[in-house]
């Protein structure tokens, strides 16, 4: 154990829930960190603990040697508070500090302030979910402009105001290589707000932005699709926020420009099939888009309709999420005929939405399709046995895709809580046994009986499913355990919940 000591990079240790004096926590750091006897070896530490004092811990780290060889700190989901008792100037090795989830108020900014500014070689600061307020921002903004190394900024879910947002925004601003900001549940207001997306939407080093969670209404959104250029941008949080159509009409023509953009959230707003539809032409025009968070957003079936075609051109698309919305029967097949097209996805979200068996019944969809006259409202599975119409214009022949189920490359499906019986199971188990990506299939929650069992369980042994999730279904325990039994036999690797 000792050797192994050692050579470790990191240590990691409990503080008893008992121990909650002062002195207690400072010889439980000794006993701890006294043991790192190579005294060249650089080491992170990690404490997990009920309640305890910032400055008891790192009194602890000093009087055992060690602090100058510390280069980071997680002190992260614990009860710790901070005072201003404490010399702190010993910790300049520290490249990481994590603090957040913590008790860190007013004098924890203060008491932050002094170890920032020994601390010049600092790339990462996580002080999300304390409370720090304007007082604390305003002690530790000077020394963090001393940390020219500083890369990674989480300070989301404190108790900010308007001229904490401003300073802040003076600090970003002048932090040449900040690659990560999160401001997650600040709720801005006024002037701290425009300052701080200016300051932001300039930035040529930015590569992730959570801004979720903070009540963005139209005209902010509207505001940040004014100003926010985010030319290097790979992430942007945008969801559990109150953006509309008004404000994503900005958004949707200036994405654009975000060639960098790998994972975009909406998720929880407002959106509606009318911001979908301002959306979706857009999405294509993002070469490097592979994550999408549609999820909650009063998408019905004109929407889905309007995102079917819209991602049929994200050739770098794998997960689309879409949960808990009002999609139906029509909007599915839509849909899946855009999944057709979009052969990158991997993982695809439809769980608590308004899809039945119609959205899988071959005889609607072939009624559907011969009275439609645009391309767009085929289904997919018209689409197996029937070769796609195209405008009379376009001669070019139909893809080779459709003739593949439309789940064929898809890796997890949830299509759960739905309104999906046997015949709609019976239909999905047909295409499922063409499904030898498919790892992760969610069908629970649907309306299905026993009779749709056993075409699932001849589709299983030929696919590539390992875990299936059928709870909550109208399934009889006779069925299950035959089901089981015949699972168990032909498919002894697969879990079934």
């Amino acid at each position: 154990r000792q050797e192994l000591m050692l050579n470790a990079e990191q240590i990691e240790f409990v503080v008893p829930d008992h121990t909650i004096y002062r002195d207690s926590i400072e010889r439980d750091t000794i006993s701890c960190v006294s043991r790192f006897q190579n005294e060249r070896l650089r080491f992170g530490l990690k404490v997990h603990c009920a309640q305890a004092s910032l400055e008891a811990i790192l009194s602890g780290l000093h009087k055992s040697g060690t602090s100058g060889r510390l280069t980071s700190l997680t002190l992260a989901d614990n009860d710790i508070h901070a005072s201003e008792d404490s010399t702190l100037g010993q910790f300049s090795s520290l490249t990481e500090i994590s603090l957040g989830k913590n008790l860190c108020c007013s004098d924890g900014g203060r008491m932050l302030a002094e170890i920032l500014g020994n601390s010049k070689m600092l790339t990462s600061l996580d002080l999300g979910h304390n409370k720090l307020d304007a007082a604390g921002i305003c002690a530790i903004a000077p020394y963090l402009l001393l940390c020219t190394d500083l890369r990674k900024l989480y300070l989301g879910k404190n108790d900010f105001s308007d001229h904490a947002l401003s300073v802040l925004s003076g600090v970003i601003g002048k932090c040449k290589i900040l690659s990560h900001v999160h401001l997650g549940e600040i709720r801005f207001v006024g002037a701290g707000f425009t300052s701080l997306v200016k300051v932001l939407g300039e930035s040529s080093s930015l590569s992730h932005l959570h801004l979720g969670r903070n009540s963005l209404n139209d005209c902010e959104a509207e505001y940040l699709g004014h100003h926010g250029f985010f030319s290097s941008l790979h992430t942007l949080h945008l969801g559990s926020n109150k953006i509309g159509p008004p404000g994503i009409a900005k958004m949707a023509t200036r994405l654009s420009q975000y060639q960098s953009l790998r994972k975009l959230s909406l998720g929880v707003n407002r959106l509606g099939d009318v911001s979908i539809w301002q959306l979706s032409p857009n999405l294509s025009k993002i070469p490097n888009l592979g994550w999408l968070h549609l999820g909650r957003n009063f998408i019905g079936d004109s929407g889905a309709i309007g995102l079917g075609s819209g991602i049929a051109g994200c050739h770098a698309l794998t997960s689309l999420f879409l949960g808990s919305n009002n999609i139906g029967d029509e909007g599915f097949q839509s849909l899946a005929e855009g999944l057709h097209r979009c052969s990158s996805l991997r993982r695809l979200h439809l769980g608590t939405n308004k899809i039945s068996d119609l959205a899988f019944s071959p005889t609607r969809l072939q009624q559907r399709s011969a009275c439609c006259e645009d391309e767009h409202s085929l289904s997919a599975f018209a689409c197996l046995t029937t070769p796609m119409r195209t405008h009379a214009a376009d001669n070019h022949p139909p893809s080779s895709n459709l003739q593949h189920p439309w789940c064929a490359h898809l890796r997890h499906l949830d299509l759960g809580d739905n309104q999906i019986g046997s015949e709609g199971l019976s239909v999905l188990a047909r295409d499922l046994s063409s499904c030898t990506r498919m790892d992760r299939l969610h069908l629970g929650r649907n309306t299905m009986s026993d009779a749709g069992l056993e075409p699932l369980t001849h589709a299983l042994a030929a696919s590539g499913v390992n875990v299936l999730c059928l709870g909550s279904n109208g399934f009889t325990p006779f069925g299950v355990a035959r089901f089981l039994a015949v699972v168990e036999e032909r498919c002894p690797l697969l879990e079934v919940e």
